[in-house]
């Protein structure tokens, strides 16, 4: 052979498979072959430099003879390289799978390659950088080195790497070269170094697919859920062992039975014999063999086969598993205890709050509970809770008036190892980390410091917290519900809560109404609290009617269940309550409200004036649809009433009608309400005005 080089001239028409052809030819022939590449459509002949020419397709065989007409022309034939052919041959069966180059007749010849090697499981469909075609149908597209001319939008590309000449090709390429036969096998070890690394990436996906099964065997014999598979031809393909623990089967002797034999053999309705003919279950409890059972099904659907798992779980043991998760939280105080069938009462008032808090549960919006203390605000809390999307999730309670400022920060945000002294070494979990996922109650609002009111705006705006001596954010998401027996309004005006978490907070409100309000659930409170607790009836003589009706109750409901107790011990078993049977203090307080309002004049103003702003100021009270009115409020009403009067003006009128026992003002900050005088002098006064 001569010491000059051989020279070669590839034609092609894409400047990628030039670059391609002429590197991977250079790679196998070592530089013992001058090697040019050009372009078919680029460059004009005659050519006379090359003898032999080497075209990247047979379809440009023409075209070569014309810009070299006096070499020797050798038909490219191309197959592909084995690169990625695993990801090809996972793809599922009949999938449609787009396999784009830069034209049209270069994915017929890929295509072509693929089926020669006996992928033909799928659909290919060939596709040129110009083509026009719908891509919805395609989420897959196969490529030969050439990605950039896939279409946009594709999700997924599997590049099996540039074609390379087969067998024939080179054997007459090294023929016309003159060049030595063991280039040969250069050429059949680099070919079987490509698929041999696409065998030993498929001999991995198989090892890894092998541990996988034996996971998922281990995971399905240790489940408490029994597992049951439905195939294709409806056939039970897979049971796991818990699944023949609840129906008292053999594994072995019904894989492979019928699917609907199986489950009418078992008691199951007829809607759950039949999974072709049906919507999927969800949480249906079906009674086989004795037992309750909840039942779930998944439809798993692939290209070619649609399977449906079935997953049951006995209600017993979801009831003993529930109970103990119950009783583990109760232990932390994490759940909450009451529901609305908890909150009794018939009075239209206590109805409507109820029906109103049983709408707002359902929202995910911070909600402001208002209302003196003993009116069952944390039972409105924790109900609420329990009929929202979070009744799952953990609810915690704080109470800002049994709390120091000092502990408050650390309580509600947690704090990070070392923080301050006395600190945990490991540091703490704060109520919103511990309450995510679920409610955390704030009770007793009005009596947080001003400083962590900043903080808790930030938490219901950002939905993130630090921790004291932290520097990271940490993301919460807990619903907040906050209660208070204080006039945020008013404190709002005396600089003592902030204006803007007020209005944060008070998205939702709800206002638990005093006894005094629905005075005619006292009965039903007593009779139902002694019936549960002691377990006996009683009834009670008029005269002790008359003076729990007339008795003012200040301390709410909480203050009639402690008379309740009194009541059952003072009566020592008897059924009917009477008048001695109730504290002492009451039987005063009752005898001093009645010697007070019957020494009080009525209404003796002599001003005609002043009498109309006091029965105007008496008719706006008494038409507030809360019942009670805060004194800003109360100037408005009167101004839209063109009766302009100052704050002073306006406590002066109303310390003189709660002297005369109208009106009573409250030490809880609830604002202004009308006693049954008050009402009964305007009743008066309408009949005279009329």
């Amino acid at each position: 052979m001569s010491s000059e080089k051989a020279k070669l001239a590839v034609v092609a028409l894409d400047n990628e498979i030039q670059r391609n052809l002429t590197d991977y030819l250079n790679e196998i022939f070592g530089g013992v072959v001058d090697i040019t590449s050009f372009n078919v459509h680029n460059t004009k002949g005659p050519i006379y430099d090359y003898p032999i020419v080497l075209t990247s397709s047979t379809i440009w065989v023409d075209d070569a003879k014309q810009i070299f007409p006096l070499s020797e022309i050798i038909p490219g034939h191309r197959i592909i390289n084995g690169l990625n052919l695993e990801k090809v041959i996972l793809l599922p069966k009949n999938k449609k799978v787009l396999v784009a180059s830069s034209f049209k007749y270069v994915s017929v010849e890929t295509i072509k390659s693929l089926i020669d090697l006996g992928i033909d499981h799928v659909e290919y469909v060939p596709y040129g950088a110009n083509d026009v075609i719908n891509l919805q149908d395609f989420d897959t597209a196969i490529t030969p080195g050439l990605s950039q001319f896939c279409p946009k939008g594709i999700k997924t590309i599997i590049d099996i790497g540039p074609r390379i000449i087969d067998v024939i090709t080179f054997l007459d390429l090294l023929s016309k070269l003159k060049l030595d036969v063991s280039y040969l096998t250069r050429f059949v070890n680099y070919y079987t170094k490509l698929l041999m690394h696409s065998s030993q990436k498929l001999a991995n996906i198989f090892s890894k697919s092998e541990l996988l099964r034996k996971e998922r065997d281990i995971i399905l014999d240790t489940m408490d859920e029994g597992i049951i598979t439905v195939n294709e031809d409806n056939r039970l393909s897979l049971i796991n062992p818990s699944a023949a623990k609840i129906f008292n089967i053999s594994i072995e002797q019904i894989i492979g039975t019928d699917a609907t034999k199986f489950f009418q053999r078992l008691g199951f309705p007829n809607e759950l014999k039949d999974a072709s003919t049906r919507k999927p279950i969800l949480d249906t409890i079906v009674n086989s063999q004795g037992k309750d059972i909840v039942c779930n099904e998944i439809p798993i659907v692939d290209d070619e086969r649609k399977y449906h798992i079935y997953m049951f779980k006995e209600v017993s043991q979801l009831q003993k598993l529930e109970n103990e998760v119950r009783r583990k939280l109760n232990t932390k105080g994490y759940i909450a205890k009451y529901n609305f069938s908890d909150i009794w009462g018939k009075n239209e008032k206590m109805m409507f709050v109820k029906e109103r808090a049983k709408t707002f549960a359902d929202t995910e919006n911070t909600i402001l509970i208002t209302g003196e203390s003993g009116t069952g605000k944390e039972l409105f809390a924790q109900a609420i809770h329990l009929n929202s999307r979070r009744r799952n999730g953990p609810f915690l309670a704080i109470n800002f008036a049994s709390i120091t400022e000092s502990l408050v920060e650390s309580e509600l945000f947690g704090y990070e190892g070392g923080a301050f002294t006395g600190a945990k070494r490991d540091g703490k979990l704060g109520l919103f980390e511990q309450a995510h996922g679920g409610t955390l109650f704030l009770d007793e609002i009005g009596d947080s410091p001003l400083c962590i009111q900043a903080r808790l705006l930030r938490v219901l705006q950002e939905k993130e917290i630090m921790k004291v001596g932290g520097d990271k954010v940490i993301p919460v998401n807990v619903r907040v519900i906050a209660a208070t027996n204080k006039d945020l309004a008013e404190c709002v005006e005396k600089n003592l809560f902030r204006a803007d978490l007020y209005y944060r907070l008070n998205v939702l409100s709800i206002e638990t109404p005093p006894l005094r309000e629905h005075k005619e659930d006292i009965f039903l409170y007593l009779n139902r609290y002694i019936s549960s607790k002691y377990r006996i009836d009683i009834e009670f003589s008029e005269k002790i009617k008359e003076t729990l009706l007339a008795y003012n109750w200040p301390g709410n409901v909480r203050e009639l269940i402690n008379i309740a107790d009194f009541i059952y011990y003072s009566a020592k078993g008897r059924n009917i309550i009477e008048s001695k049977d109730i504290p002492m203090y009451m039987k005063k307080a009752i005898e001093k409200y009645e010697t007070t309002n019957n020494d009080k004049k009525s209404l003796t103003i002599q001003n005609k004036d002043e009498i109309e702003i006091i029965y105007k100021i008496i008719d706006i009270i008494n038409n507030t649809k809360t019942g009670s009115l805060g004194r800003p409020k109360l100037k408005d009403e009167l101004m839209k009433r063109n009766i302009k009067m100052t704050d002073y003006a306006i406590k002066k009128y109303l310390e003189h009608l709660d002297s005369m026992g109208f009106i009573v003002t409250g030490k809880t900050k609830q604002g202004t309400k009308l006693t049954r005088k008050g009402i009964q002098i305007l009743i008066d006064m309408n009949k005279n005005s009329g």
